[in-house]
């Protein structure tokens, strides 16, 4: 199972936001 890389890179964009 291959982590969401592309899920985590939004979640952390709308974190940092």
């Amino acid at each position: 199972i291959a982590p969401p890389t592309l899920l985590l890179y939004v979640d952390a964009g709308k974190d940092t936001m």
